[in-house]
């Protein structure tokens, strides 16, 4: 590879969550590994908010972690450094980590700092090298211009599969026949939130915390983890959603608002912004939906202010760097998940990664959250990481080989975060025993990643 621009054994496109588990897994095989970040800060939306929860350490209903690994390693260089992180189970969310998002950014840096990794900062991994059916470099394009960095396997983990698509890999956008995707969401945190006036509003609607059915248990624990942890959700708000739409304020399509509080600290975080028909490789409409979002979030939190209790003297503490996509398309590859597959919790010979987070799908239709289905613990075969037809090349994230309604459940950090380490420890093993992705043998990858900690079941 000396005869391009840099050579390197693995190249990681996208310097999110997924990508800096990629990276590191890589590096940690001893192998040279590069972290392609358009950016000036790894994590990507988790870090720019000031706080982010984090969806899908644990299952709810079965008590137990489901999700470990480097994701997991994170958190506890979190707390290492005098954070709670605190991990809140929840019966419709599953689990909620507590994740400090400037401090991630930092633990991230430096994470990849003692691997080795070389981190191509404020640099657009711009398009593939492929030569003889395989992927041989990237060409990244920064103020300097254009440069061209070799690579033996690469690893996109970019947010819309912008690596694999550039190969010409097949891929479907969103819902299969339809190509609609879930809507995207700008994330608003407000701080100097009256938890006590907040709370106590819920309290005297206690069946309309949640825009769900709750046994009496589950309502009790609910209601009480308010009070009691550190972090928590709350939702619904529709008569107050209601009383602002008759006063003209001009909100979005919704019938209610969601959030997470953060009642030690006064502090809330939304993502009930919607933004539909996001595709981050139409120049034009992304920057329209940049637009959208940022003004639903002066809305929210124009709505929050005006008629939430205990937020009249709130803040604007936070608004994510750029707009959050929850889907885009998703690559064909060696195996499709499925819906059912979740549903089941289908055991695959090769699986990678596992979670349990519910099926949570944002409508398309702009028309609010669909019913969330509760699942098992479900498993990530290492096929869906594959894509048919091009070697050198596995893709990690929400973008890997699955139906539109099996993202829903996968797509959250810890989970996509397990694949990227997965992604990564495939891309090492490739260089040391010079095979392609699909030659590898999954059980070395599972073996690898079972001893740095990562459950597997």
């Amino acid at each position: 590879m000396e005869k391009y621009g840099g050579a390197y054994d693995v190249i990681v496109a996208g310097g999110g969550v997924t990508g800096c588990c990629a990276a590191l897994a890589a590096a940690r095989q001893g192998v040279r590994v590069a972290l392609i970040e358009q950016s000036g800060q790894l994590g990507g939306v988790a870090a720019s908010v000031g706080r982010f929860p984090w969806n899908g350490f644990w299952n709810y209903q079965e008590d137990r972690q489901i999700v470990g690994g480097i994701p997991w390693e994170i958190i506890r260089c979190l707390q290492s450094e005098g954070e709670e992180a605190e991990t809140h189970l929840d019966p419709v969310m599953e689990s909620l980590t507590d994740v400090n998002g400037p401090l991630l950014a930092l633990i991230l840096s430096e994470l990849l700092r003692q691997a080795g990794v070389e981190v191509w900062y404020h640099c657009l991994a711009e398009e593939p090298l492929v030569e003889d059916g395989g992927v041989r470099g990237v060409y990244l394009r920064h103020k300097e211009g254009r440069k061209l960095l070799g690579c033996k396997v690469l690893v996109d983990a970019t947010e819309s599969a912008d690596m694999a698509r550039k190969t010409g890999c097949q891929v479907v956008c969103g819902q299969e026949g339809t190509g609609r995707t879930q809507v995207a969401s700008t994330a608003i945190m407000l701080g100097n939130v009256d938890m006590e006036a907040l709370i106590g509003e819920i309290e005297k609607e206690p069946k309309k915390v949640r825009p769900r059915d709750f046994t009496e248990k589950e309502l009790e624990y609910v209601i009480r983890s308010l009070r009691e942890s550190s972090l928590s959700c709350i939702g619904t708000f529709r008569r107050q959603v209601e009383a602002a739409k008759r006063d003209g304020l001009a909100m979005p399509d919704r019938d209610m608002i969601s959030g997470t509080i953060y009642p030690r600290r006064g502090q809330l975080i939304s993502v009930a912004v919607k933004v539909a028909g996001v595709d981050p490789m139409d120049a034009a409409g992304y920057s329209r939906a940049e637009s959208e979002g940022y003004w639903q979030a002066l809305v929210l939190y124009r709505f929050f202010r005006g008629y939430i209790p205990g937020c009249q003297g709130a803040r604007l503490e936070g608004v994510s760097c750029r707009i959050g996509i929850r889907e885009t398309v998703h690559i064909r590859g060696e195996y499709t998940l499925t819906a059912e597959d979740l549903e089941r919790g289908t055991l695959f010979e090769d699986t990678i990664a596992q979670g349990s987070y519910i099926m949570d799908i944002h409508s398309p239709d702009h028309g609010g959250v669909d019913p969330c289905t509760e699942l098992p613990t479900y498993r990530i075969p290492y096929r869906s990481l594959i894509p048919q037809g091009m070697e050198g090349l596995l893709v990690a994230g929400r973008c890997i080989s699955a139906t539109h309604e099996a993202m829903s459940g996968f797509r959250v950090i810890p989970i996509v975060g397990a694949i990227g380490q997965a992604a990564g420890t495939a891309a090492a093993l490739c260089c040391i025993q010079k095979k392609e992705p699909r030659q590898i043998d999954a059980g070395q990858i599972r073996t690898i990643i079972l001893e740095s900690g990562g459950i597997l079941g």
